[in-house]
């Protein structure tokens, strides 16, 4: 039993933890905890609080033990479990973290409903993750992160409908956020929705971030306003002046633009360090073919093809090249084997029948023609 000067003292301690902890200095209000912990008078609160405290400074090993402490004394109380799960999650502890959130929400605590969602999400398990997200949004609608998070499931699962639906919730509620607006641009270039996306990016501050910058260019070279791309891309390089994509789509960019030398040495530069890109390949041969350049256009697609016999991108660009120089057989050879990939039937089908139509083959055409229809 303690006197009334050891409550005092108690009091006191605690009163003054309180104060510097109001005022952001966390460590001294942890050192006047400890002087609490340190002794037998230390309640769970004492140990919740403390835990609370080096959880700030990021201190995790010391905010789990003290977490641990707290449990000891008082499992019932499920944000103890929440909270000892987080520390556990930032040791890289996500099996320990996941049992305690269970625990945590059995006990009606809903924030760990949401914590063991983005546990489940960077495990790439979305559906899973949703479920928790909803169900945690039905008593905190306006938690943006967890709006948010929901948003980026659906985004990830291909239904960019809802991801649009719930990470404009969330910007809604928080305008100025730079990552809600990125995600909701990204969903937005996933639908194609340049100008929208573009609206989303011009209200935002970090114009010298540079993925933002390499989304910016993207947009606007949809949107065919070729110089704006430019400008954006030169941003992105000014950040990172080696990136390989941004020198990529920046060339893509100067060759739509009529720049299709310049579009070359910036390929050639990059071929002398990446000789087996295929991106890279590809975008070289689309430049010498926008020259005319059809031998050294078709020399650099089988390059590629070569590297990745699989892609129809690449398959296609070299059957259009070969269109070109009257090289109809081997084209509709390749045209064919692009024929039996998934959802580029119709374009093979489509491009064998104006093959034919040029050669005045009609019957032939007419067959084609029918397949892409799927009429055959």
């Amino acid at each position: 039993m303690l006197s009334l000067k050891e409550k005092f003292a108690v009091f006191r301690l605690r009163n003054m933890s309180f104060f510097y902890r109001l005022l952001g200095r966390y460590q001294v209000a942890i050192d006047y905890l400890q002087k609490i912990t340190q002794t037998a008078h230390a309640s769970d609160r004492d140990w919740w609080h403390l835990g609370l405290l080096l959880s700030q400074l990021e201190r995790w090993e010391e905010a789990a033990q003290s977490f641990q402490k707290a449990v000891q004394i008082s499992r019932r109380k499920a944000q103890y479990l929440y909270w000892l799960g987080t520390a556990q999650e930032n040791l890289g502890n996500t099996a320990e973290a996941e049992v305690l959130y269970d625990e945590a929400v059995l006990g009606n605590y809903g924030t760990a409903l949401a914590a063991k969602g983005h546990i489940l999400m960077k495990k790439e398990i979305y559906e899973e993750a949703l479920e928790l997200f909803r169900e945690y949004l039905k008593t905190s609608p306006k938690d943006t992160e967890v709006l948010n998070a929901a948003g980026l499931c659906f985004f990830y699962l291909g239904d960019t409908d809802k991801a649009g639906h719930y990470l404009g919730q969330a910007l809604a509620l928080k305008p100025r956020d730079q990552t809600i607006s990125h995600n909701l641009g990204l969903t937005y270039i996933r639908q194609q929705k340049y100008p929208e996306a573009l609206q989303i990016y011009e209200n935002m501050d970090q114009h010298h971030d540079k993925e933002i910058c390499k989304s910016m260019a993207f947009c606007y070279g949809c949107v065919e306003k070729w110089e704006e791309s430019l400008q954006y891309y030169r941003k992105a390089l000014e950040v990172d002046p080696d990136d390989p994509e941004t020198k990529l789509n920046m060339a893509s960019i100067y060759a739509k633009n009529g720049e299709s030398t310049r579009a070359l040495e910036i390929l050639k530069d990059l071929l002398l360090s990446n000789p087996q890109d295929t991106d890279i390949l590809n975008n070289l041969a689309w430049t010498y073919e926008n020259l005319q350049l059809l031998e050294e256009a078709e020399h650099n697609y089988w390059r590629s093809l070569a590297l990745s016999p699989g892609n129809p991108y690449v398959i296609y660009n070299l059957a259009c090249c070969l269109k070109k120089q009257e090289k109809y057989l081997e084209a509709i050879d390749i045209l064919e084997h692009l024929g039996k990939m998934k959802g580029w039937q119709k374009i093979a089908w489509t491009t064998i029948a104006q093959i034919y139509e040029g050669l005045e083959a009609k019957s032939l055409a007419v067959d084609y023609y029918n397949k892409a229809l799927g009429l055959e």
